[in-house]
């Protein structure tokens, strides 16, 4: 059986404040693979706290890759706005 992922970016804006001096002088990162606790099984954190994660480290951006599932992408929007 093929599964497949469904992937959606959500772009973040981390100000000047939460980054960190390392990541200040570090090229834009984004992550490519993360999934939530929408992802049965496969995900623990709640979209809300991964969000939240990705800006405090400055991620420019972050593609929540939860499987058979978008209803992860409402609440992450929410909170990258």
């Amino acid at each position: 059986m093929r599964r497949r992922a469904l992937v959606v970016e959500s772009v973040i804006k981390p100000d000047a404040s939460s980054r960190s001096a390392v990541a200040g002088s570090a090229p834009a990162y984004a992550e490519l693979y993360c999934r939530s606790s929408f992802s049965f099984g496969a995900g623990a954190s709640q979209p809300e706290e991964l969000v939240a994660r990705a800006h405090a480290l400055g991620y420019a951006a972050l593609a929540l890759t939860d499987e058979c599932s978008v209803a992860g992408m409402v609440r992450a929007h929410v909170e990258a706005k």
